[in-house]
C-alpha cells in the first residue's frame, strides 16, 4: 500500500509540473490520476476488509512455505556443478513466483497472480526433473540457452511421478492445466473473471479460487524444495518444510 501511496503523489506532482502548461490540462490530468489512484486504494482496502479467514490462512501457509524453503541453501560455490547452478536457478524462480502470488493477491491484482500459478509449476516440475532425471546432454543444452531441451510438462510430471511413486504433480496438470494456461495467456477463464453478473467489467475477487491458488503453489514449491533438501542431505531444513507442508488445509 506504501508503493501505491508514493506513486500516486508523485504522478499528482508530475500533473501539476511544467509539462502540463494550460490550466485544464493539469487539472484533467489530476482528476485521472486522481481517480486510478483512490481507485487501487479501495480494491486493496476491500481485498483486506472482505478477506475471509480461509484466504488469510492460505497466505500465511504460503508465506511460511516460502520462508521454510528458503532455508535449503546451495552448496559452497566450489561445489557447485553445473546441475545444482541450474537446479537452484529454478528453485530461486520457483520461490520468487509464490512469493509474488501472495503478493498479487494482496494488492487486488488478481488477474496476474493466476497467471503465474503456471510459471511455478513448470519451475517446480523444471528444478526437480533437472536434479533427478536430465543427463549431462540435456544440462549443456539447457546452460547454452537450448530451450528446446526442456521436456513439456506432461513428460516431466509422468517421468517425476515414476520415479517417486506421487501422484499430486499429475493430478494438479490433468485437473488444472486447461485453467492454468488459460490464465497465464490471458484466454477465456481469465477474460470470463474480469467480467461480473451484471456485464460490468472489473475486479471480481473470489477468495475461494484465490486460496486455492496460493496454496496450490505453495505446495509445488514444497515438492522441489524437499526434494533438493533430501538430495543434498538437508534433511532437517527438508523435514520442516515437509511437515509444515503436509498439514491439514483447513
Amino acid at each position: 500500500m506504501d508503493w501505491h501511496f508514493w506513486t500516486g503523489l508523485y504522478s499528482l506532482k508530475r500533473a501539476f509540473s511544467d509539462r502540463c502548461p494550460d490550466g485544464s490540462a493539469r487539472l484533467q490530468a489530476a482528476r485521472q490520476v486522481a481517480l486510478s489512484f483512490v481507485s487501487r486504494l479501495t480494491l486493496i482496502v476491500l481485498r483486506w476488509l472482505c478477506m475471509d479467514a480461509d484466504l488469510a490462512r492460505a497466505s500465511t501457509f504460503g508465506q511460511r512455505v516460502e520462508s521454510l524453503a528458503h532455508a535449503v541453501k546451495p552448496p559452497i560455490c566450489g561445489l557447485l556443478t553445473l546441475r545444482l547452478r541450474l537446479v537452484f536457478s529454478q528453485y530461486l524462480l520457483c520461490r520468487q513466483h509464490n512469493a509474488a502470488i501472495i503478493l498479487l493477491f494482496a494488492n487486488a491484482l488478481d488477474g496476474s497472480a493466476r497467471a503465474l500459478l503456471r510459471p511455478v509449476m513448470e519451475s517446480s516440475l523444471r528444478c526437480e526433473w533437472l536434479l533427478m532425471i536430465a543427463t549431462g546432454k540435456d544440462l549443456k543444452r539447457i546452460a547454452g540457452h537450448d530451450d528446446y531441451a526442456w521436456k513439456n510438462l506432461d513428460q516431466m510430471a509422468k517421468a517425476l511421478d515414476g520415479l517417486q511413486k506421487a501422484d499430486f504433480r499429475m493430478h494438479a496438470l490433468q485437473t488444472d492445466k486447461a485453467h492454468i494456461h488459460s490464465f497465464t495467456h490471458g484466454g477465456s477463464q481469465a477474460v470470463a473473471r474480469n467480467i461480473k453478473p451484471t456485464g460490468v467489467v472489473g475486479l471480481v475477487p473470489n477468495a475461494v479460487e484465490a486460496s486455492d491458488v496460493i496454496r496450490k503453489a505453495a505446495l509445488l514449491l514444497a515438492n522441489a524444495g524437499i526434494s533438493v533438501a533430501h538430495r543434498l542431505r538437508q534433511h532437517e531444513a527438508g523435514r520442516r518444510l515437509s511437515e509444515y507442508a503436509s498439514q491439514p488445509w483447513t
